[in-house]
């Protein structure tokens, strides 16, 4: 689901195998793949939403729902995700919320503050290992959203 991704954390894991010695590197390339998992993550929300939309009305209908609903659905971090998802009521919440448990939460969230460390200038300690361990999770939990949603 999230090819892109995984695609640039292969490449990356490449480049650190060839020079393991570089911390500095595998630091950056650690940042890197946060802010592009998060842009992808966004993305993927918001085609799920517009899937959802599509199912039930024209797609010119669900394009501009979901274009002019931007500020709701593009919105990474679990906590704001599970808001979305109550907006379509509670039996979807508690599926969704069924699917998911605290350490796979967890280790989204890590990935999520990442992006957010790195957006705000502190940067991140976060590490290739625990970006694969967040892509993993951010996988299951778009898959959850697509499910409750399906």
């Amino acid at each position: 689901m999230l090819d892109r991704s995984k695609s640039v954390l292969a490449a990356m894991e490449v480049m650190v195998a060839a020079q393991p010695d570089d911390a500095a590197l595998s630091s950056f390339l650690a940042q890197h793949l946060a802010v592009v998992l998060y842009a992808e993550i966004e993305e993927t929300v918001a085609k799920i939403i517009q899937d959802k939309f599509a199912s039930h009305m024209n797609s010119e209908l669900a394009e501009f729902l979901t274009v002019n609903m931007a500020g709701i659905i593009k919105r990474t971090p679990k906590s704001d995700i599970n808001s979305l998802v109550k907006q379509f009521g509670a039996a979807v919440a508690n599926r969704f919320n069924g699917e998911l448990d605290d350490r796979l939460i967890s280790f989204y969230g890590n990935a999520i503050s990442a992006r957010h460390d790195v957006g705000h200038r502190r940067g991140s300690n976060v590490t290739l290992p625990e970006m694969k361990t967040g892509i993993s999770a951010a996988e299951r939990i778009l898959s959850a959203l697509r499910n409750c949603l399906a």
